[in-house]
C-alpha cells in the first residue's frame, strides 16, 4: 500500500497516514479470546506461513475487556497485541461497541432498541443498542477513550476499526428516545410543521400534524404508513448511526491523531440502510464487507458491481475489502461452499477494482456460538485443508504483485449514477410492483457494460454552484478521471496475473480488472509479457495490439495499456479462436 490519503471531513485536505501493510493487506478478523493462549502462538505462525500481515482484533470483546462497570482487564489484549507485533502482523483494533456486555444490558435495559410493535430487544445478540441512547453513548465513549489511551502508541496498531457493521442488527429503533431525536431531526429539516405537512401530503387519510411533537416513528399501525414519514425515518436512522461513528471518531482523533480510522460498510446485493456515500467522507480509508449470495447465479457480476460502487465512494482512491468469506457463510437459507479457485478469484476481482487487500471473516473457525458454521481461514479440520492452502497461495500471489498496490484502477469510460435517497424511497410505501427493486437497472447496466469491455464507475448525482448537474457525473457518459490510469505491472507481476487469470477463467470472470491487461491474458510464461502475441483473448473481451503505431513503433516494442485497444468478442473478427 501507499500512504492512506484521507478524505475525512474533520481533517485538512491532503492529510495522509502510513499504510496498514506493505503491499496488499491479507488477513481477517481474529478472535483469540475464543481459544486457550497456547493456541495463539500457533495462530501467529500459521499467519506468517500464509502471508498474513493484517488482522482485525477485538471486534466483539467489550465484555472481556470491561468485565464489570468501570473494571477493566487488559492483560489478554496486551499479550496478543505484543505477540502479533513480534510476528510482524499489523492490527486494525476495533472499538468493541458492537456487542454491549451482559452487565450493561441488565443494568440499563433502556439502551436496547424497541421494535415497531413495542418489544424491547433482550440480551443475547449483538448490535442491540439504540444510536439515540445517551446512556449507551456515555459507556461506549468511556471504553473508546480507555482503549485509545492504552494502545494508541502500541507498535502493532495500524488503524482503528470503529464498531462493526453499524446498522446491521440495530437498523431501526422505535422507542421514545428515538422519537424525540427524530422530531429534532425533522425540526432541523423543515422550517415549520406546515412545510412537513405539504411535503408529505399528510392531508390524505386525515393525518394533519399541528406540531413536530405529534410526529412519531412509523410504528406498527396495522396498515401502511405515509411514504414521506417512512423515507424521513430511514434517512434519520442513517444519520443517527453516522452520528455514533462520529462520536467515537472524535475521541480517537483527540487521543491518537496519528492513527487512521475506518468502519466497515456493507455494500452488497441490496441498497442497504446507510447512505454510505456520505459516510465515505467521514473515514480515512473506505472499507467494505462483501458476501456473495449462493442462490444468485450472477453473483460474480454483483461482486464486481459492488466493488465498483465502493471505489466510487472512495473517489477512485484505494479502499479495503475488510471482510469476505473463505467459503460458505452461515446465515443464508442454503450455504454453499466455494469451488476450488473461487476464493482467489473473488479476492482478486475486488483487488482488480481498487481494493488494497483482502481480509476474511474470520481467522480460525469457531467451535461454538452463533457463527460456528461460518467458514474461516483455518477450518475446524485445521491448516492441512484446501481452504488454508488457497489462502496461503493467495498470500504468495499478492506478495509477487505487491508493486501494484497503491495504484489506481484505469479510468472509467462510463459513470453509473445511483442515488441512495431514491433507492430508499422505492421501498417506502406500496408500489406498483414488488418485482422492481433499486438495483435492477444499475446492476443490469453494469453487467452489460462489463460484457462490452467498458469499464465503469458508480457515483451519485452532484450539482454545481448553479444547481445544474456536474458534467463529470453525467449518466452513461465518459467520466473525467481524478488521476492518471493505473500503471501496468512489471513482467514478473504480469506473469503472475496471467497464471491466476488462466485458472480463474475456467470457473468465471473477474470482469474488468487489472488481470485483464494484454500481458495478463497472453499466456502462462513470463516471456509472454516481454513479447506478447498480436491478439490475446479473455473470457469477456479481446485485446488487439496494432502492428505499429503512427510513430513507427514496432509490435515487438515494450507494451503498455495505451498500446492496446479492447473490444468485445462479438466485434473482434480478426482474433484467432
Amino acid at each position: 500500500m501507499t500512504r492512506i490519503r484521507s478524505r475525512s471531513s474533520d481533517l485538512p485536505a491532503g492529510t495522509t497516514f502510513p499504510p496498514i501493510a506493505r503491499g496488499f493487506a491479507l488477513g481477517g478478523d481474529y478472535s483469540p479470546e475464543q481459544w486457550p493462549e497456547e493456541v495463539w502462538a500457533e495462530d501467529v505462525e500459521l499467519m506468517r506461513r500464509a502471508g498474513v500481515n493484517s488482522v482485525n482484533l477485538g471486534v466483539f470483546s467489550w465484555g472481556l475487556i470491561e468485565v464489570a462497570d468501570g473494571e477493566f482487564d487488559w492483560g489478554w489484549l496486551d499479550r496478543i497485541m505484543d505477540l502479533l507485533h513480534e510476528g510482524g502482523i499489523g492490527v486494525n483494533l476495533a472499538t468493541p461497541t458492537a456487542a454491549p456486555p451482559i452487565w450493561l444490558m441488565r443494568a440499563h435495559p433502556e439502551i436496547a432498541c424497541v421494535t415497531d410493535t413495542g418489544v424491547r430487544l433482550a440480551q443475547g445478540g449483538r448490535l442491540a443498542w439504540s444510536p439515540a441512547s445517551a446512556v449507551f453513548r456515555r459507556y461506549a465513549l468511556r471504553l473508546v477513550e480507555r482503549m485509545a489511551e492504552r494502545y494508541g502508541t502500541h507498535p502493532a496498531l495500524r488503524m482503528w476499526h470503529i464498531s462493526n457493521e453499524l446498522g446491521n442488527e440495530n437498523a431501526h429503533d422505535y422507542g421514545d428516545e428515538t422519537a424525540a431525536a427524530f422530531q429534532d431531526w425533522l425540526r432541523a429539516r423543515f422550517a415549520t410543521i406546515e412545510d412537513l405537512v405539504e411535503a408529505w401530503g399528510t392531508a390524505f387519510w386525515g393525518h394533519r400534524y399541528t406540531s413536530f411533537d405529534q410526529v412519531l416513528p412509523p410504528r406498527f399501525s396495522g396498515t401502511s404508513h405515509n411514504p414521506g414519514l417512512q423515507l424521513a425515518f430511514e434517512r434519520y436512522t442513517s444519520d443517527a448511526l453516522l452520528g455514533h461513528h462520529l462520536a467515537e471518531r472524535a475521541v480517537l482523533r483527540r487521543i491518537t491523531p496519528q492513527i487512521p480510522v475506518t468502519t466497515n460498510f456493507m455494500v452488497q446485493n441490496h441498497p442497504g440502510l446507510a447512505d454510505y456515500r456520505r459516510w465515505a467522507e467521514e473515514v480515512d480509508l473506505v472499507s467494505n464487507d462483501h458476501y456473495t449470495i449462493a442462490a444468485d447465479p450472477e453473483r460474480h457480476g454483483e461482486l464486481s458491481f459492488s466493488a465498483d460502487r465502493v471505489r466510487g465512494m472512495a473517489h477512485g482512491d484505494p479502499w479495503l475489502l475488510i471482510e469476505h468469506s473463505t467459503s460458505a457463510v452461515n446465515w443464508q437459507p442454503r450455504n454453499r461452499a466455494k469451488s476450488p479457485g473461487e476464493l482467489a478469484r473473488n479476492s482478486l476481482a475486488h483487488i482488480a477494482r481498487g481494493a488494497e487487500g483482502a481480509l476474511f471473516f474470520q481467522w480460525r473457525q469457531s467451535t461454538g456460538g452463533s457463527e460456528q458454521f461460518h467458514s474461516a481461514v483455518v477450518p475446524h479440520a485445521g491448516s492441512d485443508t484446501r481452504v488454508y492452502r488457497e489462502v496461503a497461495e493467495l498470500g504468495a500471489l499478492l506478495g509477487r504483485i505487491r508493486e501494484v498496490a497503491g495504484s489506481r484502477v484505469e479510468r472509467a469510460r462510463v459513470a453509473i449514477l445511483m442515488d441512495h435517497v431514491a433507492w430508499t424511497a422505492l421501498r417506502c410505501g406500496p408500489k406498483p410492483s414488488v418485482d422492481v427493486t433499486a438495483l435492477d437497472a444499475p446492476l443490469t447496466l453494469h453487467r452489460e457494460l462489463t460484457a462490452r469491455g467498458s469499464p465503469s464507475t458508480c457515483s451519485t448525482p452532484t450539482t454545481t454552484s448553479t444547481g445544474t448537474p456536474s458534467s463529470s457525473r453525467r449518466p452513461c457518459s465518459p467520466s473525467r478521471p481524478r488521476a492518471p490510469r493505473r500503471s501496468p505491472p512489471s513482467s514478473r507481476a504480469a506473469a503472475t496475473w496471467r497464471s491466476r487469470t488462466s485458472r480463474a477463467s475456467s470457473t468465471g470472470t473477474t470482469g474488468w480488472s487489472r488481470a485483464d491487461t494484454p500481458d495478463s491474458c497472453a499466456g502462462s510464461s513470463a516471456s509472454a509479457s516481454r513479447s506478447p502475441p498480436r491478439c490475446s483473448r479473455t473470457r469477456r473481451c479481446c485485446w488487439i495490439r496494432p502492428a505499429a503505431s503512427a510513430s513507427g513503433r514496432s509490435a515487438s516494442a515494450p507494451t503498455t495499456r495505451r498500446s492496446w485497444r479492447r473490444t468485445p468478442p462479438a466485434i473482434s473478427r480478426d482474433c484467432p479462436p
